[in-house]
C-alpha cells in the first residue's frame, strides 16, 4: 500500500516540523552557490598551474605527459620516404 500526499499535505507536514519551504529553498540555493564557487576556484587554480580546464591528471599520467613533452618527435620512416620521393634524393642527415 502506498501513501500519496497532496502538495498542501506536504507543506503542512513541513511547517509542522518548523521547516518553511522558502527557507529550505534559500538554504539549498546558498549551498549550491557555495559549491559552485568552490568548484570554480579549484578549476582556476588548476588553470594557473598549467592544466586544461576540467582535466585533473593523476600523478602517473602527469609524469608521462611531462616525459612525452620533453622528448623531440621522432620522424617516422613513412614520412622520410615521402620526403625522399618528393626530393628524388636520399636524405642522410648531413648538410653541406
Amino acid at each position: 500500500m502506498t501513501t500519496t500526499r497532496t502538495n498542501i499535505e506536504v507543506l503542512d507536514a513541513l511547517s509542522a516540523e518548523g521547516i518553511s519551504l522558502p527557507g529550505l529553498a534559500i538554504s539549498i540555493l546558498e549551498r549550491l552557490e557555495r559549491e559552485d564557487a568552490e568548484r570554480r576556484a579549484f578549476q582556476e587554480s588548476k588553470q594557473r598551474q598549467g592544466h586544461r580546464p576540467g582535466v585533473v591528471l593523476s600523478p602517473g599520467a602527469r609524469e608521462r605527459q611531462k616525459a612525452k613533452a620533453s622528448k623531440p618527435h621522432a620522424r617516422s620512416g613513412k614520412e622520410l620516404r615521402r620526403q625522399t620521393a618528393r626530393r628524388g634524393t636520399l636524405s642522410l642527415g648531413s648538410s653541406l
